[in-house]
């Protein structure tokens, strides 16, 4: 990330990473019936990053801008794989760059889903 442009910057990281999450409906409000996650936590809002399988331009700008945060952020050598284990396997995007290993587990089995409802305000 450059000196000239903040996170929260128009044309940054993270307003690029909302605008495309918005734009593809993946962000879901619910504040007068908060979404209940399988861990038991309450939230207003729920992304649900299932919709990226389906929009193969938008993930590959999200995986591109989480490779340049992350190098940015840890270096380039810090990594020797990418684990990933909850909902949508962002390790598994991920995967395609070059120099990366995916490695992909589960310690156990549960559903992944928003207290059942996939998304929707329960």
């Amino acid at each position: 990330m450059s000196a000239t442009s903040p996170p929260f910057a128009e044309g940054g990281p993270a307003h690029t990473t909302a605008r495309i999450l918005l734009e593809l409906g993946a962000v879901k409000f619910s504040p007068d019936k908060p979404f209940v996650f399988t861990s038991g936590r309450r939230s207003p809002v729920y992304i649900d990053c299932r919709r990226l399988i389906s929009f193969p331009r938008a993930r590959a700008k999200l995986m591109d801008l989480a490779v340049e945060t992350i190098l940015a952020e840890a270096g380039y050598e810090r990594f020797d794989a990418v684990a990933g284990e909850e909902g949508v396997p962002a390790a598994h995007f991920l995967d395609d760059r070059p120099g990366q290993v995916p490695v992909h587990g589960r310690v156990v089995h549960h559903e992944y889903r928003v207290a059942g409802n996939h998304g929707r305000a329960g």
